[in-house]
């Protein structure tokens, strides 16, 4: 979680695997292809932090019914994410931080 801009941004990270480093064209073409399927979040390459990085921005109004009902689109988002995308797993996995 971080305020941004008024909001808030969540963020979900994970880590490139050996693959996607390997074969960088077709991993940035997945995250492309991704930012065109799913309408509620962003994917982008943090290189630097070398990670992969799903994040959506919420208004800072809080209004508990809203919140919930983000959190549950936002959950189900990335769930589908793992069903819809077999390549998920090919170019991804739990972020591990680098130092």
């Amino acid at each position: 979680l971080a305020e941004y801009e008024g909001g808030i941004i969540f963020e979900v990270w994970y880590s490139p695997t050996a693959y996607a480093r390997e074969n960088r064209e077709a991993y940035l073409e997945f995250i492309n292809h991704f930012n065109n399927d799913v309408p509620v979040l962003r994917a982008a390459d943090r290189e630097a932090e070398k990670a992969f990085v799903l994040d959506t921005w919420i208004p800072a109004l809080y209004d508990r019914e809203r919140f919930d009902n983000f959190i549950r689109m936002f959950i189900a988002e990335i769930t589908g994410v793992l069903y819809r995308y077999e390549d998920f797993s090919k170019f991804l996995e739990p972020y591990k931080k680098t130092t």
